[in-house]
Formats: C-alpha cells, structure tokens, sequence
C-alpha cells in the first residue's frame, strides 16, 4: 500500500472539493513505501516529520479492512492534526519526546477560542491521543514499533487543569415544554428524541417502507426502529461503531403518536425538508431547538421589539446543547425504571462493558426487549395535537415577502406573528 505526505496542513477525507477543479485545498503526494518500513535508513529515520507520518496514518486509517475511520472521525482527527500540525508538523518523530508533547499541549491549552472559552480537558487529552497514535503507527516489516516512547502522563498534563465536561440533560418538565413549543414535525421529531434516545444522525436516516440492511427504517406499527444508515453532510453512510447497527424499540404510547404522525406516508425519510432531503442538524438548532430552550424577540419593521418569548432553558446556553441532552434523559428514565444494563446499553448503541455482557443474550430477545419498552414507557406526557398537512408544510417553507413564526406556551392554543416585507406594524392572530 503506497503511503502519502502532506504538502501543508491535513484537511479531513481526501482532499476533495466536490469535484471542484479549481480547488486549492492541499493534496497528498506519494512517498516511498519504504520510508515506513524496516527499510528506512537511520539518517532517513531521524527525518521523518510528523506531519508525514500523520498523513500516512491518516490515510491508512481510512483505507484498512477491519474497522476503517467514518468520514466524521476522518473530520474530526483532520480538525485536530490542524491544530498540532504548526506545533509539530516539521519536527522530527525522533525529537517528539514527553517534554516536547508537555510544550505543545501546554500552548494549545492557552491558544484562544472563538467562543473564548478555554479548551476543554478532554480535547487537550483528545490531542494527546492523536500524538501517540502517530508515532506508534510507524512500525518495521515486523509490526514493531520504530518510535517506541514511554509516556509520562503525571509530567505531560502537569500544568493543564483538568475542566468538567458539560454534560446538559434535560428534565421531564423541559422535555414537555420543548414538544409542546416545537411546531409541525419537530413535535414528534424531538419526542422520539427523548422516548428513543437516538443520535441526530440516527434519527435523521429514518425512513418509511419495507425493511433494509441498507437503511435505518421503522416498523409499520412503529415500534421497532432498525438502526442500519446514519446521515452524515445531507447524505446516508455507515454507522460509526459496530455497537451502533441495533434496533430501538419503542413502547406502545409513542408507536400511536408516531403513526399519527405519518398518517398514509409510506415512503420517503420520515423527517424531512419540503424537497424530501433529510433534515440538518444545523438548521434544526437555527431554526427550531434554540428558539425554544433560549428564547427570542420579535421585532417590527422599525427594529422594535414587540414580544420577547422566553426560552424553556436559557441557562443552558452555551453548552451545545442537543441531541446528547435527549440521550441522557432516555438513559436516566431507564435507569430509575429498572431496565436491566444490557437492554439499556443496546438501545443507546453502546459497546458492552465486560465479557458477561458479551454472554448474555438477553438483547436478542425481541419479545422481551419489547415487553421492557411498554414497562418503561417515554417517562413525560405527549401533548394532544393533531398533525395537519398545512402545518407541516408551514414549517419546512416560508412565503418569499413575510416571515411567519409559530411559538406555543403553556396552554393549549398558540400566537403567530406575521411579519410582511413593508408593514410597520406586526399583526398577531391564532394557530388553530
């Protein structure tokens, strides 16, 4: 397998830009094979630069047999090496030693952020794990390690504080407010959330119709989600971990919510835009999930604020708040319901812990994994609501002269706000 430098900083997949000819983003060249094996001279040894042999690991990772990188692990260990590239990229692997790791981390932790807030204890401990897997991905015809180092994680992290994860988990009570604020699909959208504790990407790929290998769908009595796709930049691909390809069952109050939801559907994502492309997490938040756990403020025509609704959770501002707060609420109900550890696990798409998980069987066994789910249940109430197919559409278009916006309070009916290209005045009338 030939292996590959990189001519400047390493950018995640291959390189590519949509088949842009005109692209400039840096691509790999070929080195010889040999500057990787037993071959390689001691003179050629103490020359191999880090940004080489990353870009050689890199590549490989996304080309290996057993267990290759997801595009979304290319892109995040692309984002990382971007930031230990101008550090390490020309340095030696022979001169990367515990002291030079101690100096790197140490200014990546003091480098400024644009949300101006330090970098997390785990993303410097992220950047640690990157560094090694480098260096000990350089081996001879033998499989042994070139670069052997004994790491001194006491000395190496030192100076750098260790931070408390943010780890934002919603209540029963948010979870309801935020269904019964959310307009059209993002109702059941955000419920399924909480009652199934799927990921964004998961959730997304779902699609209506006969059962496949080759898609995440759902069963037409909607409570069996088979876990197959994932959608990664607007497109399905595979799932990231093996843990991952499952099935969710879902108890029988959210299987009728859910069906009442698709109504004669049978095709198609079951969440999606108006052109029938799967939904993206970015506009989702934009549009929808901020809104309601921030709040915001209506203005007029003369930038006067009118109305200021408040959000369901402005404290979690900041946090990144998203589909991890829904996960952690599914595994918390579980938890206090009683689910036995496997059953729990396998819902959430987790590797097992130990080897009598790997012998118990207990997941294969549908018609008790479902019994669970009905003894489970969802752990909140779902608000009574028709789903319409104006409504629907309403959320996924908006009309070219006028903004409408749809929030809902606490009671049952909801205030909309039309704002018109050139009215002065906003006008507020009922969504029935």
């Amino acid at each position: 397998m030939p292996h590959y430098r990189q001519t400047e900083s390493i950018k995640p997949g291959d390189g590519s830009c949509g088949g842009n000819p005109e692209c400039k983003k840096p691509r790999l060249e070929f080195i010889p094979a040999s500057v990787l094996t037993k071959d390689i001279s001691d003179e050629m040894k103490q020359g191999l630069t880090f940004k080489v042999a990353a870009a050689s690991w890199l590549r490989k990772g996304q080309n290996r047999k057993r267990r290759p990188f997801s595009p979304a692990t290319v892109a995040g260990y692309g984002s990382t090496l971007n930031n230990l590239n101008p550090l390490l990229g020309e340095v030696p692997l022979g001169q990367i030693t515990n002291a030079k790791v101690k100096d790197t981390l140490e200014k990546i932790a003091a480098k400024p952020t644009k949300s101006e807030k330090p970098i997390s204890s785990k993303t410097i401990e992220q950047h640690f794990n990157v560094i090694k897997l480098v260096i000990a991905s350089i081996v001879d015809m033998e499989g042994e390690e070139l670069y052997h180092r004994t790491w001194k994680y006491d000395f190496i992290f030192d100076n750098i504080s260790k931070s408390k994860p943010s780890q934002p988990c919603f209540t029963t009570k948010q979870v309801e407010s935020i269904i019964r604020s959310a307009r059209g699909q993002y109702a059941p959208m955000y419920a399924l959330q909480a009652a199934g504790g799927m990921r964004w990407s998961e959730l997304l790929a779902i699609k209506l119709g006969v059962q496949s290998e080759d898609h995440t769908t759902i069963s037409k009595d909607c409570k069996t989600i088979f876990v197959r796709q994932r959608i990664y930049k607007g497109k399905e691909g595979p799932l990231k971990t093996d843990s991952a390809y499952r099935e969710v069952d879902l108890c029988g109050e959210m299987a009728s919510y859910l069906k009442q939801f698709i109504g004669s559907r049978t095709a198609g994502f079951l969440f999606h835009t108006k052109s029938g492309k799967p939904l993206s997490q970015r506009n989702i938040l934009r549009d929808s999930m901020h809104k309601i756990l921030y709040g915001q403020e209506f203005k007029n025509g003369q930038e006067k604020i009118v109305k200021t609704v408040h959000g369901v959770a402005p404290q979690m501002k900041g946090t990144r708040c998203a589909s991890h707060a829904f996960r952690r609420y599914r595994a918390t109900h579980l938890r206090t319901s009683s689910i036995p550890e496997d059953i729990i696990r396998f819902w959430l798409g987790h590797a097992d812990q130990s080897i009598t998980d790997r012998y118990s069987k207990m997941k294969e066994d549908v018609e008790r994994r479902k019994s669970w789910a009905d003894l489970a249940g969802i752990g909140f109430e779902i608000p009574d609501r028709k789903f319409l197919d104006e409504e629907i559409q309403e959320v996924e278009a908006e009309a070219p002269t006028s903004r409408t916006i749809c929030t809902r309070p606490a009671g049952s009916r909801m205030t909309k706000i039309i704002r018109g290209a050139s009215s002065q005045n906003d006008q507020q009338e009922t969504c029935k």
